[in-house]
């Protein structure tokens, strides 16, 4: 039985930074992007074909406040402990597709975090 060494994971800032103006929101999405780098294999900001309503046409190549990483599963628990420490306090919405199969989750507190971790690092261990 073959298993999934890395795990797609869909981070959706938008909930969590309700307060910022778009070009705050792009901002931190593009920074965000650039610190995960390091992390994942791969990591852009997802992108849309339409102009969001409300967006700003300079804005709408991508979806402002959501972007998308490929990480290893052995560094997926680094992922989690970065974006918990960044947004403490925050409640965070992650999607997660590990071997076709898609998973949501959202936490707040660093043992909802770890019971995270645990269970998709079961997931990804499925065939």
């Amino acid at each position: 039985m073959a298993c999934s060494s890395t795990v797609k994971v869909l981070i959706d800032l938008t909930k969590t930074e309700v307060g910022l103006e778009l070009e705050e929101l792009e901002s931190l999405t593009r920074n965000l992007a650039e610190e995960l780098s390091e992390l994942a294999e791969d990591v852009h900001l997802l992108r849309q074909s339409k102009i969001p309503e409300g967006g700003k046409p300079g804005l709408a190549a991508f979806v402002i406040g959501v972007l998308q990483a490929e990480v290893s599963v052995k560094n997926l628990k680094t992922l989690m402990d970065f974006l918990g420490e960044r947004f403490y306090g925050k409640s965070l919405k992650l999607e997660f597709t590990t071997n076709g199969k898609s998973y949501k989750l959202e936490y707040c507190s660093r043992q909802q975090l770890q019971d995270a971790v645990q269970a998709i690092e079961r997931l990804a261990q499925l065939a």
